[in-house]
């Protein structure tokens, strides 16, 4: 899931832990896809993070595996033509 963080630019990353997950992150291509590690709280995982205007691409890391977001039906195609998530930020965000 994802969502407007509390403060003005920034998005929020979140995850509902799985038992058998022991830590998640995110990447995207506002981390030039390098892992980000999410923090677990109250059966969740989430991060929040500073992104600029525009259209960016992520994807959740699970247990070493690359996953889209589950609550998010946003999806684009990269370069390579995999499959990622997709959260929109516009100016007013």
């Amino acid at each position: 899931m994802v969502k407007k963080g509390r403060f003005k630019g920034t998005v929020r990353f979140m995850l509902v832990a799985d038992g058998d997950v022991r830590k998640a992150f995110v990447a995207g291509d506002f981390t030039g896809w390098r892992p980000l590690a999410m923090q677990r709280r109250s059966g969740m995982y989430g991060l929040t993070v500073s992104l600029p205007p525009g259209r960016h691409q992520y994807k959740f890391i699970l247990g070493g595996q690359w996953v889209t977001d589950p609550d998010n039906i946003e999806r684009a195609v990269s370069d390579m033509g995999t499959i990622n998530s997709l959260v929109v930020v516009d100016s007013t965000i």
